[in-house]
């Protein structure tokens, strides 16, 4: 056998049942179908694959590449599987040698699988981000420009710390309403986090949120009401949801754990 015909067992999340429902699915990375490898009570849903498969080329990494078809894949077996039970999803590209290896891990993570497991149980993930489009409304701005326009300097010099005033209000003002935003929607979930904005221009909250089912409409409802309240202000809020819960959930496996086999 050649380094090209190896394979392994792709591993896409472990759930706490043994009957789910995995038909229909398409293969994998050009391997097999998702399918089910259980130890006692626990299961991991896994797919056959060729390890080459996975082997991704930096060119390949684009917005509709090879590495991106397989994260949407990756994420259509575990919406499928989370649809059913809850789920604990693992990581892009998790592989492990074979069956005895995945059951090996089932059995010795099988405390901290059941613990995440029984705390994810009626809850989905939600997303929030604030987005600030374009400059927010400068009152003073007016005020600055018919000043400027006067003969006195007085007055100009006036105008110009009265807009830098207002200015520094109003980042202050944007600031604030992130984290008003991020604890008030907190207060209608079970645990939330802030992630990196990356650095993008204008992103003024990136936070994931892990909501009860039975308060997922009162979540939903104040969102919508810091979206209209903030709408004037040039603050955008988007929610994205609901999600299984890969912010709350994963089960991170080693490299040792994947290469063992």
């Amino acid at each position: 056998m050649t380094a090209g015909d190896a394979r392994g067992l792709y591993l896409f999340a472990i759930v706490g049942s043994t009957a789910v429902d995995l038909s229909g699915l398409p293969g994998f990375a050009g391997g097999g179908s998702p399918r089910l490898v259980d130890h006692g009570d626990l299961a991991a849903v896994v797919a056959d694959v060729p390890l080459a498969a996975l082997d991704v080329r930096e060119e390949e990494v684009t917005e509709d590449g090879r590495l991106a078809r397989m994260a949407m894949d990756h994420d259509t077996v575990i919406r499928a599987v989370f649809e059913q039970t809850p789920a604990l999803p693992l990581r892009l590209a998790t592989v492990v040698g074979d069956e005895d290896a995945a059951r090996r891990l089932l059995a010795e993570r099988s405390t901290e699988i059941r613990d995440l497991l029984a705390r994810l149980a009626g809850h989905e993930e939600w997303g929030v981000r604030l987005r600030r489009e374009g400059e927010a409304p400068d009152e003073n701005a007016e005020r600055e420009r018919a000043r400027a326009a006067r003969p006195s300097g007085r007055d100009y010099l006036q105008a110009r710390r009265e807009a830098l005033r207002a200015s520094q209000e109003q980042r202050h003002a944007v600031r604030q309403a992130g984290d008003e935003v991020y604890r008030g929607l907190a207060e209608h979930a079970s645990d939330a986090t802030r992630l990196s904005t990356g650095g993008a221009t204008g992103l003024l909250l990136n936070a994931t949120y892990l909501v009860p089912t039975s308060a997922t409409d009162a979540f939903r409802e104040v969102a919508e009401k810091y979206a209209a309240d903030l709408e004037a202000g040039g603050v955008r809020v988007e929610l994205t949801g609901p999600w299984p819960p890969y912010s709350f959930a994963q089960v991170t496996i080693g490299s040792q754990a994947a290469a063992d086999g």
